[in-house]
């Protein structure tokens, strides 16, 4: 899991205050099953952490509105296996919660790709093209698969951030993204190097 202090990602529109957590919702909660989504409920509870459900602000010049919730997503994915790690003996509560990383894997990569050619920054492009190729490499995936949830949460973001959605896709191909490299590696000078090599390590 990510353990170190991610500076340039605070830098670069983070919300203030401490770090996204769980915390708000009780272990007992979590793996309680409920018939509407518990991770989409979570994501609204929390909407003040991660900005997902409601359009950033255009003024904001260092934020890219389109492509920061891709940002945040990946944010949400490091605080779950973060949880994972903490409740490693709730075997059922960590069934719980990697099936919400996958979730929130499969549709930020898919937010991605629709985003991707709607950023006006250079930093969210590169992010977007870093995050896809490291999946591939570190994962093996060049695409991803919807399921009814992942495919409902897309929707929900698309049409929030003013982005086109095809209600008949279902599979999104990381070759959609015109900078998408599966060799795709940092440069040591690169804002991305920190996350996507130093932090990682602990990631394996």
């Amino acid at each position: 899991m990510l353990r170190c202090n991610m500076k340039n990602e605070r830098e670069q529109g983070r919300p203030e205050g401490s770090p996204p957590n769980l915390e708000s919702v009780s272990p007992k909660e979590q793996a309680k099953p409920k018939r509407e989504s518990e991770l989409i409920k979570y994501i609204e509870q929390q909407e003040e952490r991660f900005s997902l459900l409601k359009p950033l602000p255009p003024e904001r010049a260092d934020i890219d509105s389109v492509g920061q919730p891709y940002r945040s997503m990946t944010w949400l994915e490091d605080e779950i296996g973060f949880r994972m790690n903490e409740y490693k003996h709730d075997k059922v509560l960590v069934e719980k919660l990697a099936s919400w990383k996958e979730t929130i894997t499969k549709v930020s990569k898919a937010y991605a790709i629709v985003a991707y050619p709607f950023c006006k920054l250079q930093k969210a492009k590169e992010y977007i093209e870093a995050g896809l190729g490291s999946d591939t490499q570190r994962h093996k995936r060049t695409k991803v698969e919807l399921n009814d949830e992942e495919f409902e949460l897309l929707g929900k973001l698309t049409a929030i951030h003013g982005l086109p959605f095809d209600p008949g896709k279902r599979v999104y191909e990381y070759s959609e993204v015109s900078g998408y490299s599966p060799d795709w590696k940092p440069k040591e000078s690169s804002w991305l190097f920190e996350r996507y090599v130093t932090c990682r390590l602990d990631d394996e």
